[in-house]
């Protein structure tokens, strides 16, 4: 009889891989929308986007795309930001 273990563990590291490279993607996005001027916050869990006047409606509509798509990495990563600056606040 075989192993189902290796298969299992391969299933998770594809998986971790994966989420890893989201948490990556939404940190670039994150990053160069910041830099564009675009402010991202959150409220609660829903993700808000101010985005300059002066930027391209293409520009604009490529990070609502995105952002979409990396939604709650992005939330994550605003969070933990968040809490670092109240921490450090604190201290």
């Amino acid at each position: 009889m075989t192993s189902s273990r290796p298969r299992r563990r391969r299933a998770l590291e594809r998986r971790t891989s994966a989420q890893t490279s989201a948490t990556i993607a939404a940190r670039a996005i994150l990053n160069k929308a910041r830099s564009l001027g675009i402010a991202v916050g959150t409220d609660g869990d829903e993700l808000l986007a101010l985005m300059p006047a002066r930027l391209p409606s293409s520009t604009r509509r490529w990070f609502e795309h995105w952002i979409g798509q990396f939604k709650d990495e992005i939330v994550a990563i605003i969070q933990r930001e968040n809490a670092h600056k109240q921490n450090a606040e604190v201290m």
